[in-house]
């Protein structure tokens, strides 16, 4: 054979293996439609009482603080106070937009522990959830305890009046009370009143209404649960906020509220930084303010008491040199005065306070400026998570070690400061006495007026810098905006994402055709009895042909048509069995057996020998099932004188007790006869052969009716008298791991020219492509099946 001839041998192989799996699940296609229409039938009512879910979304813009400005360009003069230089991070800010603390003020806002439902007045529809319209407002006039959920019944009896009936969690419904619009009730848990909605129509009467009250905290956890909020992309500060929801309009209210609350609490932690900068500069210039008045007094004194206008002019020139030494003493002192100042602030608060530090100073050092920004920073997240969580959380225990570490650095470096601060002071002190053992020859009274002035000029310069800083600390206060931009408010798709109607009708028409398939498929792979002429030939076994099913019980009527199926069948049997050993010769025996009861031997027996018979034969047919003969009852004849007869008596002539032409000419039967207490025994002895020679010299075929192989050893001790065996096995009976007996017992040699037949194979079932070869419709078979079956 040729590739392309092996080639195309396989594809017909595969063709005729598809073929057949097509048919096997086709002939079951009423169970296809009854499933296809039951899980169809389920879609359609889930997709009739499920309510939509419907996706809402928005996105909201996140801007670092330096390169968003604020949003202020002419703030850029300002840049020394530092206060918008946090950078975002993205995560953080989704944590935050998803933290219990912003969701519950979102449930507060829009009041959103309250659930109204209104109840269907037909029958086949779902209630439905209302948010805006409403017509009444559940009103709470003391706090209601949160730990329970509660459902109020209402329903109106009139325009003005309605009962009304509480339920709390599991406990039993309350009898119902008819109250008035406006009127308030008293219950265990709180006072509540309903208040009409001037701005609806009037609910309808005998309208049935449900309001649920649920806790704050449930209702937190189930927006946080519906909420998705994720980056647009890995390179955009571009947030995309989503929420899930039956309700458009209210999907759309919580996401803009969201925002909104997100907004505002960026606001006020920025508003918190520059009003306690205000607190502690307003502080300074008090005691500055005093300083700077004393000096000044002291200096009035001074010119009162030494008369004096005006330095000298020639002094100017000599004291130059000295001013710039003072311009640097200021400074220094200056820088010394806010490294006191912030360290005695932190002093006044002992560690673990976390308290806000007064910000951008104008520190020379940049370092300090970064450590107090950082501090900053760092105290407001710490708040942020206290808001939802306690000290004893590991992320609040490591906020706190990294505060407790930044202010120690900070003191360090601040009394580093203050050390170096006072060194370079001492310096230049030493510089100032120099020039001052210079000015011995000016008097001793503008000496000390210098030193007057010195002190005024220093209290009068801190005074004006923390004036400065007030007006720019007040400037930014006022210019204070977020650094967030919504970029799309809320919009909600007008199809909803659940429950997708075109999918779920596809899934359930494939649900449909699966589960009797996979029902066909878990009953074949369980199924272990010899349905087909394939189980036979994969047993190793000959296979001779098969037997259609009928349900005719008369055999005699089944001979009567000559054209049914099962006539036909036996023709083809017939012929087969041509082949397994010479017919033509005279005195053939054929012995028919099978592995169980109840497979059909005797029929088939009777049919073979009545279609021999056609063919020209004379057959006898011996009923030498000794324990449980049927050949008698079968064709009703007496069975008062058989076979055992003859075995028993060697006098008996073995033509005694046949039955001459039963049903057709030339087919004689030999019943079985009484049934004797020893059979296998019997069927021992030489009597057996003696009678066998004697027959086979008066009948052309000879079939053997025996007892099943694989209960008794009857057929065994028979086997060895007959020219051939037909082993038949009913369909749908045999167990497929019983014919490793039968296959055992023909590698013996134990039966001779054995041949399987296949009986009552259904051959309307065509699944195992059986229903081949006969080309005369089916005949007077017919078999109803139960409903239940495959």
């Amino acid at each position: 054979m040729n590739r392309d001839d092996y080639i195309r041998t396989n594809e017909d192989q595969e063709t005729i293996d598809l073929k057949e799996m097509i048919e096997k699940y086709l002939y079951h296609w009423k169970w296809f439609i009854l499933s296809i229409v039951i899980v169809m039938f389920c879609a359609y009512a889930y997709l009739r009482y499920t309510l939509p879910v419907y996706q809402t979304t928005a996105k909201l813009l996140i801007e670092d603080d330096k390169k968003s400005g604020s949003g202020t360009a002419d703030l850029a003069a300002f840049s020394d106070l530092e206060i918008f230089s946090r950078i975002s991070n993205l995560q953080n800010e989704i944590e935050w937009l998803k933290s219990y603390s912003l969701v519950e003020k979102v449930v507060e806002e829009l009041d959103l522990q309250k659930r109204y439902v209104v109840k269907a007045r037909k029958f086949g529809l779902p209630d439905r959830e209302i948010y805006q319209d409403l017509p009444f407002h559940l009103k709470i006039h003391d706090t209601i305890t949160e730990s329970s959920t509660i459902r109020f019944k209402i329903k109106m009896e009139s325009h003005r009046r309605f009962s009304i009936t509480y339920k709390i969690s599991d406990e039993d419904e309350s009898d119902p009370s008819l109250l008035s619009f406006g009127q308030k009730k008293n219950y265990p848990f709180g006072t509540i009143s309903l208040e009409r909605n001037g701005g609806t129509p009037e609910p309808e009467d005998q309208q049935e209404y449900e309001v649920f009250y649920f806790s704050k905290n449930r209702v937190a956890r189930s927006i946080i649960g519906n909420m998705t909020i994720a980056p647009v992309n890995k390179e955009s500060s571009v947030l995309s906020i989503g929420y899930k929801g039956n309700l458009p309009d209210k999907n759309e209210a919580i996401v803009n509220e969201l925002i909104r609350q997100y907004q505002l609490d960026k606001l006020n932690d920025k508003k918190e930084v520059t009003q306690k900068t205000r607190e502690f500069i307003d502080e300074r210039m008090e005691v500055i303010s005093e300083e700077l008045q004393a000096e000044d007094l002291k200096s009035l004194q001074f010119k009162k008491e030494n008369q004096i206008i005006d330095i000298e002019a020639n002094a100017s020139a000599f004291m130059s040199r000295e001013t710039e030494i003072d311009r640097r003493i200021i400074e220094v002192e200056i820088q010394l005065e806010l490294a006191r100042f912030v360290d005695d602030y932190l002093n006044e608060y002992p560690s673990g306070d976390n308290v806000l530090i007064p910000g951008n100073l104008g520190f020379q050092d940049q370092s300090i400026a970064r450590m107090i920004d950082n501090y900053n920073n760092l105290v407001m997240e710490h708040s942020r998570m206290l808001a939802n969580s306690t000290e004893k959380n590991p992320m609040v225990m490591q906020l706190n070690e990294q505060i407790e570490s930044i202010r120690t650095s900070l003191q360090r470096s601040l009394q580093n400061l203050v050390r170096a601060s006072e060194m370079e002071l001492t310096s230049l002190q030493s510089r100032e006495d120099l020039f001052r053992e210079s000015l011995s020859k000016i008097p001793d009274f503008e000496k000390e007026f210098r030193d007057i002035q010195r002190q005024q000029q220093i209290k009068e310069t801190l005074y004006l810098y923390l004036l400065q800083k007030r007006e720019e600390n007040e400037i930014v206060s006022a210019a204070t905006i977020s650094n967030t931009k919504v970029i799309d408010q809320a919009i909600t798709n007008s199809a909803p994402v659940a429950p997708r109607k075109n999918i779920i009708l596809l899934a359930s028409f494939l649900v449909g055709l699966l589960i009797p398939a996979g029902a066909i498929y878990l009953q074949d792979q369980f199924d272990t009895k010899v349905k087909g002429p394939k189980d036979i030939e994969a047993a190793g076994l000959p296979y001779m042909g098969l037997i259609p099913r009928t349900s005719e019980e008369d055999v005699r009527a089944t001979m009567r048509d000559p054209h049914s199926l099962v006539v036909e069948a036996f023709r083809m049997l017939r012929t087969n069995l041509s082949f397994m050993t010479d017919m033509t010769l005279q005195g053939k025996v054929v012995m028919v057996t099978s592995t169980l009861s109840q497979e059909g031997k005797t029929f088939s027996v009777l049919h073979l020998a009545h279609s021999l018979v056609l063919s020209g034969k004379k057959v006898l047919v011996i009923d030498l099932d000794l324990r449980q003969p049927k050949v008698a009852k079968r064709l009703e004849l007496d069975n008062v004188a058989g076979i055992t007869n003859l075995l028993v008596d060697d006098a008996t002539d073995p033509m005694a007790n046949i039955y001459h032409n039963v049903g057709a000419d030339h087919l004689d039967v030999l019943t079985s006869g009484p049934i004797p207490p020893n059979p296998s025994e019997l069927l021992l002895r030489d009597r057996l052969d003696k009678v066998m020679e004697t027959l086979k010299s008066e009948y052309d075929v000879i079939l053997l009716d025996t007892a099943p192989v694989g209960l008794v050893a009857d057929t065994l001790i028979a086997a060895n008298r007959a020219d051939a065996t037909l082993f038949i096995v009913k369909s749908g009976k045999l167990d497929k791991r019983m014919l490793g007996t039968l296959r055992e017992l023909i590698n013996s040699n134990k039966l001779k020219n054995v041949g399987v037949v296949l009986n009552s194979v259904d051959l309307k079932n065509t699944k195992y492509g059986y229903g081949y070869g006969y080309g005369y419709g089916y005949g007077s078979i017919k078999e109803k099946k139960p409903w239940w079956k495959f």
